[in-house]
């Protein structure tokens, strides 16, 4: 191995150090600005929260991984709509306990249940984007699949 070699690798080494650096940091980034935003409230917490979901979604397309990747898409969809109806039992089920507890209320606000259903829903899609295509797909890069699992799990305890 010629000294042009040596110096090449000792380069590409050095350039994997730093990359995987950046990646750190762009995770630690993310997750401090989500504690920022579920630390604060109101007007604060709207900013921060748009800022979180700007650096999380800037970071993501700057990876440029494929959607497969990043787990976006119908392939595997027909396997995963067992969940749909699964997830709507459990709602009744605590809704039911919630009635049998007395413990049900008006929601909040004047925003019509529809309006906080989809409200919901939107941010559901969120969460599972953050944890699964940001966390989970950048820590395996990182850590390896078995690691990632067991650290976006402490992230989200």
């Amino acid at each position: 191995m010629g000294s042009g070699d040596r110096a090449g690798a000792a380069s590409g080494k050095r350039l994997e150090r730093g990359w995987r650096l950046g990646l750190w940091l762009a995770l630690a980034i993310a997750y401090g600005i989500i504690e920022l935003a579920l630390w604060t409230s109101g007007n604060t917490q709207k900013i921060v929260s748009l800022v979180a979901a700007v650096w999380i979604i800037g970071v993501t397309v700057a990876r440029r991984r494929p959607a497969r990747q990043l787990g976006i898409g119908v392939s595997g969809l027909g396997k995963a709509l067992w969940a749909i109806p699964l997830g709507a039992i459990g709602v009744a089920v605590i809704l039911l306990a919630g009635w049998l507890g007395g413990s049900m209320h008006a929601l909040p606000g004047p925003k019509t249940p529809s309006v906080h259903l989809v409200g919901y829903f939107i941010w559901t899609v969120m969460q599972q984007f953050i944890l699964e295509s940001f966390f989970y797909v950048n820590l395996e890069e990182l850590l390896g699949a078995r690691k990632a699992l067991w650290a976006t799990v402490a992230l989200f305890t």
